[in-house]
């Protein structure tokens, strides 16, 4: 069986990037004799750091203007109906077609499996709740030849419902949303709980790396910090963290902390950074765009929380990290899959004092958070793991081998 894999994630994409390559590195670690494999990557950075990772049989799929115009074409549904009725393929099932390719995977959300008319495969839905904010600027934003970022979001999971040999998700909640949302099969669904890439990390480096030193670098006043590691989308919401800071800080006398905030800049950074500095919230707020893994780890390694006032994530990457790394979580109320919230602090997104009172107390009697942390920990330790994925993988391929021979030999 040929199976081909498609890497269309961008190396500064943050987390995302990283769990596409960890989703990458074990399908190819599935040894049988029957199974051939093939990575697409889509832009030629991600395809020299993957070829760096030791991974083998890569293949770049250069999106050059010839191809962004036949995709864009492809797209309009009269050219669809026109190169269906005379067997016109695009240029991704082209090259699919024409290596007799049997299945594609999908290792993250991709917009290109709205070409995939003509060949079977397994796709990723990562969640949902665009469609609760489809009133936020980062989804209705849209370039004069493409629909707006919720419009393709929206065709291609509907695209993939109807025509996916599995959809992967990674908790309950996430499935019910889409059975929900578009009204498909429960069978059609695989559960896979996403894998930080930074504990495996830090494991394998930790004995030979002097994190001290590393935060020590970073010159962060010597308080509680407080992380957000996200980047600066809208949806993410800053401004109430910057929101409860203040009633920290004003309110209730106490300076004692740090929140330090680090992303890509998504169009919101300059937004917050005004307000901060407006509010005189400078001493207790740090900006930072770019940080390596390293430093990350160190910001893990003595911060006091992680705080996720998020509008999106039935669970989130940094979520995980911090189940790993030992810290307690203050997370978006009602959001989290019911598996992960009982090892969270549930905060008020609509109330900033809520999270106000809450750090307030946490600063103030850190000792009782001791047994929630190590539940979380234990968890972590006992449910997220690579072995679970491989498997889960090796489970959809073996099953599709087996049907696909009703039809080929």
């Amino acid at each position: 069986m040929k199976i081909g894999i498609f890497f269309d994630d961008l190396t500064n994409a943050g987390g995302g990037f990283y769990l596409a390559l960890s989703k990458l590195k074990l399908l190819t670690k599935i040894n049988d004799p029957k199974m051939n494999f093939e990575c697409f990557v889509t832009t030629e950075e991600s395809f020299e750091y993957i070829k760096k990772e030791g991974i083998i049989n890569l293949r770049l799929f250069r999106l050059n203007i010839s191809r962004k115009i036949l995709f864009f074409l492809f797209s309009l549904n009269f050219v669809k109906r026109f190169s269906n009725y005379f067997g016109i393929l695009n240029p991704l099932e082209n090259i699919l077609n024409k290596e007799k390719f049997d299945l594609l995977v999908f290792v993250s959300p991709s917009s290109f499996v709205r070409f995939c008319d003509n060949i079977n495969f397994i796709y990723n839905i990562w969640e949902t709740q665009h469609r609760n904010i489809s009133y936020f600027p980062e989804y209705k934003k849209k370039n004069k030849l493409s629909p707006s970022y919720f419009d393709i979001r929206e065709q291609s999971y509907k695209f993939a419902v109807d025509k996916a040999f599995k959809i992967i998700v990674d908790t309950e909640a996430s499935k019910k949303d889409i059975i929900s949302l578009y009204n498909c099969r429960e069978e059609l669904f695989e559960k896979q709980a996403f894998v930080p890439t930074l504990p495996k990390y830090y494991e394998s480096i930790k004995k030979n790396v002097n994190f001290d030193e590393i935060f020590s670098n970073l010159n962060i006043p010597k308080k509680k910090i407080f992380f957000y590691p996200a980047q600066f989308w809208p949806h993410k919401n800053h401004r109430y963290i910057i929101d409860s800071i203040e009633i920290l800080k004003n309110e209730y006398k106490n300076k004692n902390f740090q929140v330090v905030f680090c992303g890509k800049d998504k169009g919101n950074k300059k937004i917050l950074k005004n307000i901060v500095e407006e509010r005189k919230l400078s001493e207790q707020i740090i900006f930072y765009e770019f940080l390596s893994l390293d430093q990350v780890i160190s910001l893990y390694l003595n911060c006091s929380a992680l705080i996720m006032p998020t509008y999106v994530g039935r669970s989130s990457l940094p979520l995980r990290e911090s189940f790993y790394f030992k810290k307690p979580v203050f997370y978006t109320k009602n959001l989290l899959d019911e598996e992960y919230s009982k090892f969270v602090v549930e905060i008020d997104i609509y109330k900033p004092q809520d999270l106000a009172k809450k750090l307030l107390d946490f600063l103030n009697s850190e000792e009782k958070y001791k047994k929630i942390i190590e539940q979380s920990y234990h968890f972590y330790l006992n449910n997220i793991n690579d072995e679970k994925i491989y498997l889960s993988y090796k489970k959809m391929l073996f099953e599709f081998d087996y049907i696909r021979k009703r039809w080929s030999n």
